[in-house]
């Protein structure tokens, strides 16, 4: 939906893009830019090491 919401020309009202809950409250907004190379995610620092396995019930 965001790429349906004309950036210049607009009416001054604003353009609804997201609907919340009664009681919730919006923290922040970001503008992602989207690049022509993929993201990688960088390597792991920490070691976790196994967890035991849970007895089957």
């Amino acid at each position: 939906r965001a790429a349906d919401v004309r950036q210049v020309g607009r009416n001054t009202q604003g353009v609804k893009l997201v609907s919340l809950d009664t009681g919730d409250a919006l923290a922040s907004v970001a503008k992602i830019e989207q690049g022509d190379e993929p993201v990688e995610a960088a390597p792991a620092t920490e070691v976790t090491p196994p967890t035991p396995e849970a007895p089957q019930s």
